[in-house]
């Protein structure tokens, strides 16, 4: 189960207990797309091969860069750019 909480990030909980992530800062200009840019990211990375603690933190990038963004389909993100902020926010490599 993973419970969004906006500018607050997400929770995670996994047979592995739980996962708190805070979502990275960023100056929203539209949140049009946040929710689905969040859920499809999280589907895409997960369709990869990723488990979901892996995935939630790509997905809450593809949120946070979303808002940065006005309009919908402009604001999805690329993997170049989640993969930059993912770096910069989490300090994550795969």
């Amino acid at each position: 189960m993973i419970i969004t909480l906006g500018v607050d990030g997400a929770v995670l909980v996994d047979e592995f207990g739980s996962l708190a992530l805070p979502a990275p800062k960023v100056t929203a200009v539209d949140t049009t797309a946040a929710g689905d840019a969040f859920t499809g990211c999280l589907g895409a990375v997960v369709a990869k091969g990723y488990p979901f603690r892996k995935a939630l933190p790509y997905a809450l990038c593809a949120g946070a860069l979303s808002v940065t963004t006005v309009g919908a389909q402009p604001s999805i993100p690329n993997w170049n750019d989640l993969n930059a902020l993912k770096g910069k926010v989490f300090g994550l490599d795969d």
